[in-house]
């Protein structure tokens, strides 16, 4: 009874309805010990208390919850070109320094931090890239 109360602590109920995607764990194509996630495909409908009729490209197949995981598609309002060049419309003022002890007072100390403004339009491709960088660890950077 240990088992079970040690189990129980933790688990948790998962339930799916018709119409949901879901991806499923499948073994890979090179070896049948590898699994992968694959997907998404359809519920079509609740078989059992777990078990859960899935559309195939191949047809239709019956699998457990435990190899089942629910598909969320990504944002619809990101795009391409978005994830290539992000704006800095929307940035907050960050500031960073390194300190050391010295003999001067604190007092004397000033840190300037520039201001974001909306009106800058400043993208990846403005940035600077060391020359001293070979092709390829430009190219990363780029990327």
């Amino acid at each position: 009874m240990k088992a079970k109360a040690h189990f129980d602590r933790k688990a948790r109920s998962r339930e799916l309805k018709a119409g949901d995607k879901v991806l499923i764990l499948l073994p890979t194509d090179s070896h049948k010990l590898l699994m992968q996630w694959k997907g998404p495909f359809v519920i079509l409908d609740k078989v059992g208390i777990a078990d859960y009729k899935v559309q195939l490209e191949s047809g239709s197949k019956v699998f457990h919850i435990n190899m089942l995981k629910q598909y969320f598609p990504r944002d619809s309002h990101t795009t391409e070109d978005s994830r290539q060049h992000p704006r800095l419309d929307d940035c907050e003022d960050v500031a960073a320094a390194i300190l050391e002890e010295s003999d001067c007072d604190q007092e004397e100390l000033e840190v300037s931090v520039p201001s974001c403004t909306s009106s800058n339009r400043e993208t990846v491709s403005d940035v600077h890239i060391c020359s001293d960088l070979s092709q390829s660890q430009q190219e990363e950077l780029r990327q």
